[in-house]
């Protein structure tokens, strides 16, 4: 059955959101259900064609009354947007039509608000939060409300661009989930900048051409692994100084363990042994501890300075980064802090079994370490053939498009031309909305919630009992760029 041209245009994703919106501005006049439109890819101009001007113009030859619907971008101050936030709230505008920035954050037009519509995606995963924040907040009237989601599919099996920019939303939102959740893993994340589409992937999915689709594509995936390449040079360079650094440490450390043994084994007779401060014999730490501190305010510039031994460990007052340490010199040196136990030749011997202890372990750990390092430096990158696959390809796909004539590529986009002047909403594509007399399940919910008598609205209901509804709408461009609008269940 052949379809005609004002078919497949009045099924387009902006006027089958027209015909939403009119559908549901007719059937829930009696109770003055406002709706909101967010559409971020067009501004309102006097003589460009955009979407704003389109569809206000649409709605009006459709029947809905001029001084019902509003765009956002026409208050020039905060008193403007003040008197068109109450207005909506009461009913007087019942389609407010906006961009994100100037519909999301500080709107509170909640109170009437049956039904909002995205035309297109948002930048952010933020975005949508305070897209569907307008509706879905204290204050709302309504025990349900509707979320419609439009959305033009692809050709050739090809994601189309608005499909494209959800799917960017959702992984930029699992990425910020796993960062506030703490379940990230991996040390090192893509660049979210890597999502967004290129100049090319825009041309290649207007254009339609699958060639040029795959081009774009592995032109992605290429660049995306000379990123994974530089990470891993990277990474290599970091294995050359860590396995410099691993191997010094395995010839050093058995020099500090030896040394550490040494006066480990000095401790073993240092039990009976007195502490001598300033040439005074003193039982413990507790009573040498006011002499130790008159003898460190007393220290001068001097590097460091013996004031007193236990055993055969000498007691040194010294400078350390600029700081003043108390330190007990053998074979190591070691920081004398102020010791849990009442006699400090305990503390002595167990500090410095801790310190054997711990250095013998970093040892065992820097051999463990040096053989996973060596194991490691020289690997290939993981997906080199992969790369090599990908380049050989592009050169084929490159040499294929330089065959083609300039002409096709100009007259792809001979479009963006045509468009650029106003054009108003044919009389066809009005008769063939309204001669859609089509009623979806959405609609007929829409219509039950409506009040028999104007007395029993509003509807008070608690927030936390809210039923949001989603729909996505999705259009599927045939080969001359057409679209033929299907309707499915968010």
């Amino acid at each position: 059955m052949a379809v005609s041209n004002v078919d497949i245009y009045a099924q387009s994703k902006v006027n089958q959101c027209a015909w939403n919106v009119w559908q549901i501005w007719k059937n829930t006049t009696p109770a003055k259900a406002t709706q909101l439109i967010f559409c971020d890819f067009s501004t309102p101009h006097p003589e460009r064609h955009n979407v704003y001007r389109y569809l206000k113009d649409l709605f009006v030859k459709l029947g809905i009354p001029k001084y019902e619907v509003a765009l956002i971008h026409d208050c020039k101050n905060d008193s403007d947007r003040s008197l068109l936030f109450q207005k909506v709230k009461s009913g007087q505008i019942r389609i407010l039509i906006g961009s994100t920035e100037k519909l999301g954050t500080g709107v509170n037009v909640q109170d009437l608000l049956i039904a909002e519509h995205h035309l297109d995606a948002p930048w952010r995963p933020s975005d949508v939060e305070q897209r569907t924040g307008r509706t879905r907040r204290q204050g709302n009237k309504w025990s349900k409300v509707w979320s419609f989601k439009y959305v033009t599919e692809g050709t050739n099996s090809q994601s189309g661009f608005d499909s494209f920019s959800w799917q960017t939303l959702e992984t930029k939102a699992r990425f910020i989930a796993q960062i506030s959740n703490g379940n990230v893993t991996s040390r090192t994340a893509e660049d979210i900048n890597e999502a967004v589409l290129s100049f090319a992937q825009v041309k290649a999915m207007a254009s339609g051409n699958p060639i040029i689709m795959e081009k774009a594509q592995l032109d992605a995936q290429y660049n995306a692994l000379k990123i994974q390449r530089r990470g891993h040079d990277q990474r290599q360079s970091e294995l050359f100084f860590q396995i410099g650094k691993t191997e010094r440490k395995i010839n050093e450390l058995p020099k500090v363990i030896e040394a550490i043994a040494k006066d480990l084994e000095l401790t073993k007779n240092m039990k009976n042994e007195p502490l001598v401060i300033g040439g005074e014999v003193f039982s413990n730490s507790f009573q040498a501890d006011r002499l130790i501190k008159k003898l460190m305010n007393e220290f001068d510039n001097h590097i460091s300075q013996e004031i007193g031994f236990i055993g055969q460990l000498t007691v040194v007052i010294a400078k350390s980064y600029g700081e003043l340490r108390l330190l007990l010199r053998g074979s190591q040196s070691y920081i004398l802090e102020k010791p849990k136990f009442v006699f400090i030749q305990e503390a002595i011997a167990k500090g410095i079994r801790e310190m054997f202890d711990k250095e013998t372990q970093r040892l065992v750990q820097a051999r463990k370490d040096i053989i996973e390092l060596k194991n490691t430096i020289g690997k290939p990158l993981e997906h080199l053939d992969k790369m090599i696959k990908i380049k050989g390809r592009l050169k084929k796909i490159e040499l294929i498009l330089s065959k083609e004539q300039d002409s096709k590529e100009s007259q792809s986009f001979s479009l963006w031309t045509d468009c650029a002047d106003y054009i108003p909403p044919e009389s066809e594509i009005v008769e063939e909305l309204q001669s859609n007399e089509d009623c979806p399940n959405w609609l007929l919910e829409i219509i039950d919630m409506m009040p028999s008598n104007i007395l029993e609205f509003p509807i008070q209901k608690s927030m936390s009992k809210l039923e949001i509804i989603e729909y996505k709408f999705e259009s599927v461009s045939t080969k001359k760029g057409a679209e033929i609008m299907q309707g499915c269940l968010f």
